[in-house]
């Protein structure tokens, strides 16, 4: 096969992924923000919780037959502008001169429910084969970890200019994907579509799953100077490229799962079972971040591939990972709060 071929919409994808308001350094560049404390935890609170719905709603919606209401390409456009409004209006509430958690709880609930028709979108638009969905996903994160970690260095005024820029960048390209329609799938009864679908997705959704649970919604720093899942995502990005050089047109997600995914769980056991203060107990830290990002890489990859393979709609695989992973979220922030 081919290798695969950057192309600008992947750095627009980059832009998706490093501007996710769920994503909690992005979120955390904002600490010093007057309203920050007021506003931040309601926000992603509600942004969860329409997530969790609207994803059930794809979800859904690709289980059944589809009917000409509107245009995909509207709706696309549509879910586009209200991320956009729901993003861009919290940042304002974050400078707002009193705190003004009601609107921030509309801006989460209006974001929250574009999410998913962008995600489905996006992974209808970058749909490529296993070996080079690992590729593609390695080099997102490998690059949104620089992004992200850039963006935390900046100052509040700059910070925000430039998030705006790569938020519109990150929306560009699913309503114009959208105008494509989609090749005709044979459609199968719901429950052999979901059987399908947990039987294809039920490992890396699991990493999806326990990686929001326990990583995610906190942000946790690395040898006190980077956060710790920029430091993560760079190594594991870097693990997933020599997996892909090492073991070429192997199998990938066999030798992955046995062999990779067992090695890095080892490293952070050895690693945290050094004394506290100690180099290797902080690289422990990073060390888990790798592996439950690693989880995620092969997760993203598998979605890319049942999608460009036409195993299952998008919607439908989009709608199943994104109810997965945000009730997780949903979870661990309701925990926090409590």
């Amino acid at each position: 096969r081919a290798p695969l071929a950057l192309r600008p919409v992947h750095l627009a994808l980059v832009a998706f992924v490093v501007t996710l308001p769920a994503y909690a350094p992005t979120m955390g560049a904002f600490a010093e923000a007057p309203q920050f404390e007021a506003v931040a935890d309601v926000f992603l609170f509600a942004l969860f919780l329409a997530a969790v719905t609207s994803s059930a709603v794809v979800l859904l919606r690709g289980l059944q037959r589809p009917r000409k209401v509107f245009s995909r390409a509207r709706v696309t456009a549509i879910a586009a502008v209200a991320y956009l409004l729901g993003t861009m209006g919290v940042l304002g509430l974050l400078f707002a001169p009193a705190p003004l958690p009601a609107a921030a709880v509309g801006a989460g609930l209006l974001a929250g429910t574009a999410l998913p028709l962008l995600v489905a979108e996006w992974a209808r638009a970058v749909a490529v084969p296993i070996d080079r969905a690992l590729v593609l996903c390695a080099f997102v994160v490998l690059t949104a970890s620089f992004v992200g970690w850039i963006l935390a260095l900046l100052p509040l005024l700059v910070l925000v200019p430039v998030l705006c820029l790569l938020l519109v960048a990150g929306v560009v390209v699913p309503p114009v994907a959208a105008r494509v329609g989609d090749p005709a799938l044979p459609l199968a009864r719901p429950a052999d579509t979901m059987r399908r679908l947990v039987s294809v997705t039920w490992l890396p959704l699991l990493g999806f799953a326990v990686y929001a649970f326990m990583t995610d919604v906190m942000a946790h720093s690395a040898f006190g100077v980077v956060q710790a899942s920029f430091l993560g995502g760079a190594v594991a990005a870097l693990v997933m490229f020599g997996v892909c050089f090492l073991w070429g047109r192997t199998p990938l997600l066999p030798r992955s799962y046995r062999i990779l995914v067992p090695l890095m769980a080892a490293a952070f056991v050895v690693l945290g079972a050094f004394p506290a203060g100690t180099f290797p107990r902080d690289a422990s830290v990073v060390a888990l971040y790798v592996f439950y990002i690693v989880l995620a890489l092969l997760g993203c990859a598998v979605l890319l591939a049942v999608v460009r393979n036409r195993e299952l709609p998008a919607n439908v695989a989009s709608g199943f990972a994104c109810g997965v992973e945000f009730w997780s979220f949903l979870e661990n922030a309701a925990q926090l709060s409590d």
